[in-house]
């Protein structure tokens, strides 16, 4: 089997900008866990960039499942941690977290103000199409007032902030 995850050489800058990776070398099997952990700065954003094929290396190669990064099929992804980085992208409107954590470990805080969260004790790796269905299910049957008060006389109060 291929690896899952291969860098050869690989170099990359930003047009006008100084090197942000100078020869990187990656092996990673297919099923191993892998952290990445540095500075500010320090290239570990550019390295999934160019992992996903949303970059191209200056010199070397990537190759994801042993296909040119860009066309592993599908086979990798993410979601990166701050969605206002790559546009305009939609509030969260449903949060599940997995693992029987009830917390957002500061991810998507901001995004997720008014998003409606859904606990299962289900592990990632193990979340399956029935998870996801019995979350959407739940999340179905919820009112959701995004902010607002329900008032005694049954109609919706949007508070104010105070000037």
């Amino acid at each position: 089997m291929p690896l899952a995850v291969e860098l050869a050489g690989v170099d990359f800058a930003y047009p006008h900008g100084p090197p942000v990776l100078q020869r990187v070398d990656l092996r990673v099997e297919a099923g191993e866990f892998l952290a990445i952990a540095g500075p500010n700065g320090g290239g570990k954003t550019t390295l999934l960039r160019l992992v996903l094929g949303l970059e191209r290396p200056s010199e070397g190669s990537v190759r994801v499942f042993g296909r040119p990064a860009g066309k592993g099929g599908g086979r990798i992804g993410y979601l990166p941690q701050r969605s206002r980085l790559l546009g305009e992208a939609p509030d969260v409107d449903l949060m599940i977290r997995t693992g029987g954590e009830q917390r957002l470990s500061d991810f998507l805080l901001w995004e997720s103000a008014y998003a409606e969260l859904v606990f299962t004790p289900c592990m990632w790796p193990e979340f399956a199409r029935e998870n996801l269905e019995s979350a959407l299910l739940e999340f179905s049957r919820r009112h959701r007032r995004f902010g607002a008060l329900p008032a005694p006389n049954g109609k919706t109060v949007i508070p104010a902030d105070v000037l």
